[in-house]
């Protein structure tokens, strides 16, 4: 297990309009530090720490290799979760993609069995990879 400490870029805060808050908001971008290269979490608003925290200690958890926004499935393991998927023999929907950043992937979807939305943060390429070659049905959108 690798301790992952965030880092807020304050430095570089931004402004932008909320419909849901019906004004601005702040939101400061954060990233942790692996292997000499700086990697992006999450913007947060305010002092709003909960996500972050729950991301950080997945990050923790496995080396900095990936964490889970959400999978309503209850699932946080990328492994376990796409196991399940392979057992019961589910298919994703077709919009289910691997979003490719320039030093991540974001790999979100559904499931067409059942409503299950999930989207998981990748950093480690060779899981990305692995993933890929797994799931070779899979849209692959490189974003910029």
């Amino acid at each position: 297990m690798k301790q992952i400490n965030p880092i807020r870029d304050t430095n570089n805060m931004f402004e932008i309009y909320s419909h849901w808050d019906g004004g601005k908001i702040s939101l400061t971008p954060v990233y942790f530090e692996q292997d000499g290269k700086r990697h992006f979490i999450v913007n947060i608003r305010g002092n709003k720490t909960e996500d972050l925290d729950y991301y950080v200690k997945q990050l923790s958890q496995n080396d900095g290799k990936y964490f889970c926004f959400y999978c309503h499935y209850h699932e946080p393991d990328i492994r376990k979760f796409l196991d399940t998927v392979k057992q019961k023999n589910w298919h994703f929907v077709y919009s289910t993609r691997f979003n490719v950043y320039e030093d991540w992937v974001d790999f979100g979807g559904n499931i067409k069995e059942f409503s299950c939305a999930f989207r998981y943060r990748i950093y480690d390429m060779e899981l990305f990879e692995k993933l890929k070659q797994e799931f070779p049905k899979v849209e692959v959108k490189i974003r910029n």
